[in-house]
């Protein structure tokens, strides 16, 4: 189950991290808000409280570019990274039951 929860929890930073990397035209404080998130999952791997706030701050930032780039959210891109999130939480649960 660990190797498992390391695994999407490290493709899903690294992949938020990509994201907003390229994106040149997000302002500052909302770029340092995604990069936050990302590192706060990474650093969840290790320090177990850390994963759940990162999520939480990943869904947060998505909501608040979705309305900095196109003025609205779109629901079927929140609804997807909600879905990831809500199966790395899973994981990190059987991980922190077990353990």
């Amino acid at each position: 189950m660990k190797p498992t929860l390391t695994i999407l929890t490290v493709i899903y930073a690294s992949l938020m991290l990509g994201a907003v990397l390229a994106t040149r035209s997000l302002p500052s404080h909302l770029r340092i808000f995604t990069i936050s998130g990302a590192l706060s999952i990474l650093l969840g791997l290790y320090f177990a409280p850390f994963l759940p706030l990162g999520l939480l701050l990943l869904l947060l930032a998505a909501i608040a570019n979705g309305h900095f780039l196109y003025g609205h959210l779109h629901w079927r891109h929140f609804l997807s990274r909600f879905l990831i999130s809500l199966l790395i939480l899973f994981l990190w649960c059987k991980v922190q039951g077990s353990g």
